[in-house]
């Protein structure tokens, strides 16, 4: 080996361990992208969801004292978007970078925050896409408990860490944690950081992300689904009143970089990850946890950065929202959550029900029945009890036509039918 040939080598080994000032920040790989959520090691907790080491030293805004260093005090000055912020990718407009003597270093600076946009996967490039499958099943659900701590807050002076959860080189989204003091607004977003997205988490809504590379076809289905839950929530005639499924559906759709599956939803202390494209598992965890969140906020935000009309995208999607997935009702689901379905299916299921009434006499008690489902076509809910009644009218058909005799003499009776049907 030649002398030239040696330096070269020598110059690339320096480089590649930032002996000449490279961030070795920047040349991790991506199976240690947790970093970028996170500072500390894996199974290192962040007090506070700040560091006071190395390049952050000085950025925590609580003291270990739990002394309060800088206050969220809901001004213009610790989150510009209060009002509104001048901002694009170039420029960060006139959100500020310091207080005290703290001074957010320059390649952090973002118009959310400081270190908000370490995270952002949209220059990433993906060696093959994600595809959502829809004939698999697969439930991952975290549970996260409310921290408790001297302010949640955080100005966009200093940065918010997340916990490194080591899952070989995937990682696992933020459920609860610190974020800025004002929220986005409901949508679809290019890109929108956790520092943003939590506080709207907080305030009930279902946070759905996906993983960068997911495939096109699979960014579709999610945007219908979510249009079906816009038809679900806007059909319910309950306007601001007590039932938490009325009035606009409080959601964000985001990319996610490195997420461990293709889609996750986070929804304030709870979170569903999976590979697969399950509505009724879907629909179940979001029944399940919709505005069960530690405050019940139903304004949109202004944090706006990067925001796109989902209803715009969707056009692009093939093929386009169509009657049979818009909401009408719904039905029970394997889980005991109820699922919604469409008119389309509403009449089959009316259809259903006539034929059986047939077939078993035409006894008063399915008449009844079949009024009641379609008079419940225009509604949003079917109760519980009459949920109870289609099951028994579908599920249990085959054994009435068996064993009416038997039936007649029991006290599972077809009038037991008709007193269920009542109580809808």
């Amino acid at each position: 080996m030649n002398a030239e040939l040696a330096f070269v080598l020598a110059f690339v080994a320096l480089v590649a361990h930032g002996a000449f000032g490279m961030d070795t920040e920047d040349a991790e790989l991506d199976e240690m992208e947790n970093e970028k959520l996170a500072v500390n090691g894996a199974g290192t907790p962040h007090q506070f969801g700040c560091s006071d080491e190395g390049k952050w030293k000085g950025s925590c805004d609580i003291a270990k004292n739990y002394s309060l260093v800088q206050v969220a005090d809901w001004t213009n000055e610790c989150d510009p978007w209060r009002v509104f912020v001048h901002a694009n990718d170039s420029t960060n407009g006139n959100v500020t970078f310091s207080n005290g003597a703290w001074t957010c270093p320059e390649k952090y600076r973002s118009v959310s925050g400081c270190g908000d946009f370490r995270t952002d996967p949209r220059k990433k490039t993906c060696a093959k896409p994600v595809h959502l499958k829809s004939d698999c099943s697969e439930r991952i659900v975290v549970t996260a408990p409310e921290p408790l701590l001297p302010q949640k807050h955080v100005c966009t002076q200093r940065p918010i860490f997340y916990e490194n959860v080591n899952t070989a080189g995937k990682v696992t989204p933020p459920i609860v944690g610190r974020h800025r003091l004002f929220w986005a607004k409901w949508g679809e977003y290019e890109y929108i950081p956790p520092q943003r997205w939590l506080h709207n988490s907080e305030h009930g809504a279902a946070i759905f992300l996906y993983h960068p590379c997911l495939d096109e076809e699979s960014k579709c289905k999610l945007r219908r689904y979510i249009q079906k839950w816009q038809a679900k929530m806007q059909a319910n005639p309950t306007k601001g009143g007590s039932s938490k499924m009325s009035g606009e559906f409080r959601f964000i759709m985001t990319p996610f970089s490195n997420l461990q599956t293709g889609l996750a939803v986070s929804m304030w202390g709870e979170l569903f990850m999976t590979k697969c494209f399950d509505e009724l598992e879907l629909d179940a965890f979001i029944t399940r946890n919709y505005r069960n969140a530690w405050e019940d906020y139903s304004t949109s935000g202004k944090y706006s950065h990067l925001h796109v009309d989902i209803d715009e995208m969707a056009t692009h999607c093939a093929p386009a929202l169509d009657d049979s997935s818009a909401v009408g009702v719904a039905i029970a689901h394997p889980t005991g959550v109820l699922r919604p379905v469409g008119t389309q299916e509403l009449d089959a299921l009316k259809d259903e029900l006539a034929s059986l009434r047939t077939l078993v006499g035409g006894t008063q008690e399915f008449d009844a029945l079949k009024d009641e489902l379609a008079s419940l076509r225009t509604l949003v809910y079917v109760s519980a009890t009459c949920v109870l009644v289609l099951l028994l009218a579908l599920g249990g058909v085959g054994a009435l036509l068996v064993r009416r005799s038997s039936l007649k003499a029991s006290q599972t009776t077809e009038s037991e039918l008709g007193r269920l049907a009542a109580g809808c």
